[in-house]
């Protein structure tokens, strides 16, 4: 396992009711995915997802990163529930 996917397992185990990850670290993408340079003025918020960007491997990336979460979730007793305003709710 990465340090990224090390970060993000630790962030998703957490008992925060949030965690957030970038899809530049989830899909492993290097500084040419870098959103913001920290005590600069310009250059910053410039990186965009395309479609094109969704390889077979960032597929397979994003693809366990919701497994991954969702079997978090269910150790927990809470699923991922969109329409709830916390975005998790019981198991049903």
């Amino acid at each position: 396992m990465t340090w990224r996917g090390i970060f993000i397992r630790a962030a998703w185990s957490s008992v925060s009711n949030q965690a957030v990850t970038c899809l530049q670290d989830i899909m492993s993408l290097g500084a040419e995915a870098r959103m913001n340079y920290p005590s600069t003025e310009s250059g910053n918020w410039q990186w965009r997802y395309t479609p094109e960007m969704l390889t077979d491997g960032a597929q397979g990336a994003l693809t366990r990163a919701d497994r991954n979460l969702r079997a978090l979730c269910a150790q927990r007793g809470a699923c991922l529930n969109p329409s709830s305003r916390k975005g998790y709710g019981p198991c049903i």
